[in-house]
């Protein structure tokens, strides 16, 4: 979503709430609301800090950090290499 203007991106969650079937108001209220989002910056934060986790997806497996979009059969193949392990 780089490159686009802030009006774009609130017409694009505007769509996305109305696609949800999510009053407008409401969800506007959820995402302006710092109490919410405080505790998630919070978090984000430790997995970064902690574990070198800096998008999604990420998953550990064995306690290894592996990124990016994969497959079910991906996954399984690196889940069966570590146990053969």
């Amino acid at each position: 979503m780089a490159g686009q203007s802030s009006r774009q991106l609130i017409d694009r969650r505007h769509a996305g709430s109305a696609r949800l079937d999510i009053d407008r108001e409401e969800f506007e209220r959820v995402l302006s609301d710092q109490n919410g989002l405080t505790p998630l910056q919070e978090l984000t934060q430790q997995a970064v800090n902690a574990f070198g986790v800096t998008g999604t997806p990420s998953f550990f497996i064995n306690g290894e950090l592996t990124t990016g979009g994969m497959s079910f059969e991906e996954i399984s193949r690196l889940i069966d290499a570590k146990l053969s392990n």
